[in-house]
């Protein structure tokens, strides 16, 4: 199973693929990249955990804003 949701935080878009780690049926793995144009600075990041986490990972990548 997998997912795709895109997120617009202070002018970054970030896309975030989600899906269900095969060999431990309760895990997910989340990656979350910049899609908009090349920056001086793009961002990824990575979740893999239970599903408990996911709300909590969503939140803190909301608030991802580009270096000053």
């Amino acid at each position: 199973m997998e997912s795709s949701l895109e997120f617009h935080s202070h002018g970054i878009t970030l896309t975030c693929r989600r899906y269900l780690w095969h060999e431990y049926d309760d895990h997910w793995t989340i990656d979350c990249e910049t899609t908009s144009p090349l920056q001086e600075r793009n961002f990824d990041t990575h979740f893999y955990g239970a599903p408990e986490g996911i709300p909590d990972f969503y939140q803190i990548i909301q608030k991802v804003a580009p270096a000053d």
